[in-house]
């Protein structure tokens, strides 16, 4: 569901996509109560608007979620540059809905992301809502991409750039240890520039047990929102059955880049969509970090599986790669004198 007004210091936008679990019961005078038991943020970024549906062509009918990615132009700018970027705002890709399980959790509760908790005998089943990209729409996207393995490893209060020329339209998925996962943030870096002047960063804060997205110098270009996104996620301290210890959980990040349009999801049960607007052809970087090299704090961060599909398929092959058309303006005479709003 969509609110609006409810923007906070961590959240500044007034527009927020929700979800929330509860029961329905049967009121006496014949009416419907809903009593929400859980609940959270569908997109912790700037996707709204939300529709559902259950796809009923599918064998197991899956519940299927488009958003909306509006763009994130300085309002004083937006008419103009929408009319110089010839579009305005784009769907998010589709996205499966489902009720995420995870087994053995301690700590299951005292998150803000809405877990429904179910007692058991090695702590509690944790159930909150699951959010995944399509796979069929993902292994299209691949089809003609090229797949590469990236070695990263054991990172201490550092960076490392791995690749320089990833162009502007990726996936990546990696894996962040839970081992060290409480030593400090550790994070991503895409869309980086060699200089540094143009890049996002992606972090995982676990002091505030926060993920951020860092715009700042997302982009060398005026007039485009650059604020933080701050999304809540707090790792699972999971106790494996038949085991004697406890261990927090690995954080699996899944990322597409699509020029300006980023979108984020975490362990299948975080998502955060930003647009990030890189002017500089050479902003085709990917760089992992642990802490901060200029200030040592014995941060840790041990990165696996790290997968990147190069150059995504084209959504409309046959359309030109340049289709931007100047947008049409109604003047006020042409709806009727004021009588509806001049538009475009």
């Amino acid at each position: 569901m969509g609110a609006e007004g409810g923007n906070t210091t961590s959240h500044w936008k007034e527009q927020w996509a929700l979800w929330n679990r509860g029961d329905v019961a049967r009121r006496d005078n014949g009416s419907v109560e809903f009593t929400p038991t859980s609940g959270g943020a569908l997109d912790w970024g700037i996707s709204y608007a939300q529709a559902t549906w259950k796809d009923t062509r599918s064998a197991n009918g899956r519940r299927v979620m488009w958003g909306w990615a509006n763009e994130d132009i300085a309002s004083d700018y937006a008419f103009n540059t929408s009319k110089q970027l010839g579009y305005q705002g784009a769907m998010n890709l589709p996205v499966e809905l489902f009720v995420k399980e995870t087994a053995g959790v301690l700590n299951c509760g005292e998150q803000q992301d809405g877990s429904h908790c179910i007692e058991s005998c090695n702590g509690y089943t944790a159930q909150t809502l699951g959010l995944r990209p399509l796979p069929d729409v993902i292994a299209l996207l691949r089809e003609g991409a090229a797949e590469q393995d990236i070695e990263v490893g054991e990172l201490t209060d550092a960076s490392k750039s791995v690749a320089a020329d990833l162009g502007s339209s990726y996936e990546l998925t990696a894996t962040l240890s839970g081992a060290d996962l409480l030593s400090g943030p550790a994070g991503i870096v895409v869309a980086q520039s060699p200089d540094d002047a143009e890049r996002t960063t992606i972090v995982f804060d676990p002091a505030a047990s926060e993920i951020r997205v860092l715009r700042d110098r997302s982009s060398l270009l005026p007039n485009f929102n650059n604020a933080t996104f701050v999304g809540h996620f707090q790792p699972y301290e999971i106790h494996a059955k038949g085991s004697n210890t406890t261990a927090t959980e690995d954080l699996t990040f899944h990322v597409i880049l699509d020029n300006s349009l980023l979108e984020i999801w975490v362990n299948e049960r975080f998502a955060l969509t930003a647009r990030i607007y890189p002017s500089r052809n050479d902003s085709t970087g990917l760089s992992f970090f642990a802490g901060d090299a200029a200030q040592p704090s014995g941060a840790k961060a041990s990165w696996t599986d790290v997968k990147v599909w190069k150059g995504l398929a084209q959504a409309w092959p046959e359309r030109p790669e340049d289709t931007s058309v100047p947008l049409v303006w109604d003047t006020a005479e042409q709806t009727n004198n004021y009588t509806w709003w001049a538009g475009y």
